[in-house]
């Protein structure tokens, strides 16, 4: 239902270029969820970006479950960073107004024990981890509440 109906809501154009999912050999493939509907807000379907899956994704018998209806020179999946379409489509989603992207200055965080990467077991159990690792186990004090 969900699936085909989604297809239907395309546009020729852009069904034509956004790549076919198979259902056989996908593992769970009746769990998604049933109301998913995403939006490329006007722009052309990404096959560069880092939350495209690969080609064999959730694979249950080796053979490929996404089939691109067209070639592309990209590499899929993109797991060496936000592609430009991928930071347009954020900056739309989230009323972003244009500028530049900057770099969070370093926050000071760090671990003061040389061996808290053997102990990542221990992070948020024991105090003295807790105290001497807070890198490792992520526990840095946010300045200014927002992460």
């Amino acid at each position: 239902g969900t699936y085909s109906n989604f297809w239907r809501a395309l546009g020729e154009t852009e069904s034509a270029t956004i790549p076919y999912c198979g259902r056989v050999g996908i593992s769970q493939y009746d769990r998604c969820h049933a109301g998913f509907r995403a939006s490329t807000f006007g722009r052309a379907y990404d096959f560069g970006s880092v939350m495209h899956y690969g080609l064999f994704a959730f694979s249950t018998n080796g053979r490929q479950t996404i089939t691109l209806r067209r070639q592309t020179s990209v590499r899929i999946p993109n797991r060496s960073g936000m592609s430009n379409l991928d930071a347009e489509k954020t900056r739309l989603a989230y009323r972003c107004q244009g500028g530049q992207t900057t770099t969070p200055s370093p926050s000071g965080c760090k671990d003061t024990w040389p061996y808290c990467d053997r102990y990542t077991r221990l992070c948020g159990i024991h105090s003295f981890i807790n105290a001497r690792c807070k890198k490792t186990c992520f526990n840095c004090e946010c300045k200014n509440r927002l992460g």
